[in-house]
């Protein structure tokens, strides 16, 4: 049985300042950090996924950053499997679990569990796969359809990596990916959440996200996907199969131009952050905090008095 234990959950949409809040948070009430969020476990691939530099992870311990290759597979049960452990271990250490980032997925499989799954998907996946190169993802997500229609409903036409798992565990199972995650469950973490959501305005923190692509192009993320290519990460790397590092591959392929590639790459940001905001109204257990009221500082201040009103 897990400990009980208090945690501090710092959740939001993509570019509300979660990086610069958390580590503030965590070096002020003794924590580290499990990052949550379902890119920042790839290497090399630091500025497409606003990676916390060196300097921050520097300041204090971080979790499940650069964990594994581009080319690699990762599914939400084996990061929320993994995350309870780490949790585990830090409450036996006395440390204060500070878990940050908008992979809402991520999230739950560390609060609620996800279903246990033991089966090896390493045959069928490599079916997937050339189907996938041969068929093109369209065919396979009608596929989805007929198989486990309430996957096919959540899940978007593009996401190609969850496409392909749901399609693994209908193949290789026989039977609906989504009555398998309602009837095996895992354990909800028997802890106390002490959770907040940062918002903002949607204008400003769509200008917010904009700017940050022009920030990273600054900072080398063309050159970043160029290194990519050379280490023999490409398009049939899960890592980079993700928006962003697909564009840019369009743009040093000679396919857009980069001012396509980034007009695109904007919007699916800022559509991203809205499907983030409709998962996270979902969540009772957030407390929301709006940055463009509170500041990085007062959001960071309100999150570590909770903590000690908890505490205390």
């Amino acid at each position: 049985m897990l400990c009980k234990q208090k945690i501090i959950i710092i959740t939001g949409p993509t570019a509300t300042g979660k990086t610069e809040i958390g580590i503030r948070v965590a070096k002020e009430i003794g924590g580290e950090i499990i990052s949550v969020d379902s890119r920042q476990i790839y290497r090399y691939m630091d500025i497409g996924t606003a990676k916390p530099d060196k300097f921050e992870q520097g300041q204090i311990p971080h979790h499940f950053i650069d964990i594994i290759n581009p080319d690699q597979r990762y599914n939400a049960g084996q990061f929320g499997r993994s995350a309870r452990q780490c949790i585990e271990a830090m409450g036996k250490r006395g440390i204060v679990p500070v878990l940050v980032g908008g992979s809402g997925l991520y999230l739950k499989a560390i609060l609620d569990g996800f279903f246990a799954d033991p089966e090896d998907y390493s045959e069928i996946r490599r079916i997937l796969q050339r189907r996938l190169a041969g068929e093109g993802l369209e065919t396979l997500f009608n596929e989805l359809k007929e198989l486990d229609p309430q996957a096919w409903k959540r899940l978007s036409n593009r996401d190609a990596q969850r496409i392909l798992r749901a399609l693994e565990i209908a193949h290789l199972r026989g039977e609906n990916p989504s009555q398998c995650i309602e009837r095996e469950p895992e354990e909800p973490l028997d802890c106390i959440p002490i959770a907040f959501c940062l918002n903002m305005e949607r204008e400003a923190l769509y200008k917010k996200i904009d700017a940050r692509f022009e920030s990273m192009l600054k900072r080398g993320f063309i050159e970043e996907v160029q290194n990519l290519v050379k280490m023999g990460f490409g398009r049939d790397s899960c890592g980079l199969e993700t928006f962003g590092y697909k564009e840019l591959l369009d743009f040093l392929e000679g396919t857009r131009s980069l001012v396509e590639a980034g007009e695109i790459i904007k919007r699916k940001s800022r559509q991203y952050a809205k499907r983030q905001l409709t998962w996270f109204r979902k969540d009772r257990r957030l407390r929301w905090l709006d940055v463009n009221v509170w500041g990085l500082r007062g959001s960071g201040e309100r999150i570590i008095a909770q903590y000690f009103a908890t505490v205390n």
